[in-house]
């Protein structure tokens, strides 16, 4: 065989050998970066999910708070408040259980802490709504107050370290 031939299959055979090589490399990297961005996308929607049950428990916190305030709240109404609290907690450890495993631990731990605060308050809510007649005042208590806003100051803190943690992911 002619040298001519030779370095033409030899050349063929290398450039076949590169985009073949370069094929795989490719598809490796898509699959990777596919990859992460699934990963994200799991993050992100636990850190979500949390985020918004329990914005949902503290707004109903503080619809209770605000009716207390205005001297408009009923044993009749502090129940149904801890009937709807108790549902929303229930949501909030549902999604808490996913955030611990997807989140880093600066935002579980956050998470954590926010959920014990939700605990608290939904406990005291509970004792609020005693057994007295369902049409007897409940009033404010400072007490409630200062939990109903620990939940909100935390739930802020919870959100904003979801929101590093998602741009860390990210870069």
């Amino acid at each position: 065989m002619d040298s001519a031939v030779w370095a033409g299959i030899v050349g063929a055979a290398v450039g076949g050998g590169c985009a073949i090589v370069s094929a795989y490399l490719a598809g490796r990297q898509q699959h990777r970066s596919a990859r992460e961005q699934w990963r994200r996308q799991v993050r992100r929607d636990a850190y979500v999910d949390f985020v918004a049950a329990s914005m949902a428990v503290y707004e109903e916190l503080h619809r209770l708070r605000m009716a207390m305030q205005e001297d408009n709240v009923t044993q009749g109404d502090v129940r149904l408040a801890r009937q709807t609290l108790n549902g929303l907690l229930g949501r909030l450890r549902a999604t808490f259980v996913v955030l611990e495993l997807e989140a880093p631990t600066s935002l579980s731990d956050l998470a954590s802490e926010a959920l014990a605060d939700v605990i608290t308050a939904v406990n005291f809510v509970t004792n609020l709504a005693g057994d007295g007649s369902a049409d007897e005042a409940v009033p404010l208590s400072e007490e409630f107050v200062d939990l109903a806003f620990a939940v909100g100051r935390t739930m802020a803190r919870t959100r904003e370290e979801a929101r590093r943690a998602l741009h860390h992911v990210r870069t």
